[in-house]
């Protein structure tokens, strides 16, 4: 019987964290998507090694890890998957600027 109000508060937390229909969850590229966009510059949601360069070059360094296909690109995936593992590990991304 004591497990009982630990279950329902953790199941009342869960619910208040969780988004409501038709609210997007944010990730962690959104605070790096207005660089990711201006660096993308055929819009095609993948960034070359020179796009990289030219408009993420704090990137640049990591390009190898984060492209996980090894095609040359890196996708917003790769890059949003990249940024939660660096969280996992408690290492901070690189200094990648922020607004463009």
């Amino acid at each position: 019987m004591r497990l009982l109000p630990l279950v329902v508060a953790a199941i009342a937390a869960s619910a208040a964290c969780t988004p409501r229909y038709g609210e997007r969850r944010s990730d962690a590229l959104d605070p790096l998507r207005p660089a990711f966009n201006a660096a993308d510059r055929d819009h095609d949601e993948n960034l070359t090694r020179a796009e990289v360069e030219s408009g993420m070059a704090q990137l640049l360094p990591y390009f190898a890890d984060i492209d996980t296909d090894g095609n040359g690109r890196i996708s917003a995936g790769e890059l949003r998957s990249w940024l939660e593992w660096q969280r996992v590990l408690r290492a901070p991304p690189p200094d990648v600027p922020r607004d463009r």
